[in-house]
């Protein structure tokens, strides 16, 4: 699918071509065009994606859906689906996405609003999204907080980090 080059740590001022693979922070990434690396990893290029995790698993997500419940439907790359719970539909409005700030190793700031924990939310840490219903479950969540579980995702966050949470509020 994404070629057979070996994967070799991402290093700055680095020449790529389509089909190469590097290592950024535990996570392997494809080179989809030729370029020459910055000083600096850019986690907004267009020209890599991510194909493989910590934990080695290459299962992608194909798609995503809402189903005629209003459930969010995932399709994996494996050919296996999962329904990631209820959608909000009477109160689209209680959708929030917020960018959150790595205050401190592993620590981020507290969301505007309280989440409601019931309902599944999406972490995106430099454009790769992790799934409150995924096991393992690399965060958690309480109400006012969102934990990063360092040790099982393989690599610690830090203030260099690009941090979304996207998450449904509790209702007033």
């Amino acid at each position: 699918m994404f070629g057979e080059k070996e994967a070799k740590p991402w290093q700055p001022r680095t020449s790529y071509v389509r089909g190469d693979r590097f290592i950024w922070k535990d996570i392997t990434y494809f080179v989809t065009e030729a370029f020459i690396t910055g000083q600096f990893f850019d986690t907004n290029d267009s020209r890599y994606q991510a194909i493989k995790t910590v934990s080695g698993d290459t299962r992608g997500i194909s798609s995503i859906a809402i189903n005629e419940d209003n459930d969010l439907i995932i399709t994996y790359s494996d050919g296996t689906m999962q329904n990631a719970g209820r959608l909000p539909a009477a109160n689209a409005d209680l959708s929030v996405v917020e960018r959150l700030v790595v205050n401190g190793p592993n620590s981020l700031s507290t969301p505007n609003n309280s989440i409601d924990t019931s309902r599944p939310a999406i972490l995106t840490i430099n454009h790769v999204s992790y799934f409150s219903v995924e096991v393992p479950t690399l965060f958690t969540l309480t109400l006012n907080s969102v934990v990063w579980d360092a040790v099982q995702a393989g690599f610690d966050l830090t203030d260099s980090d690009s941090v979304v949470l996207q998450y449904t509020r509790v209702a007033p």
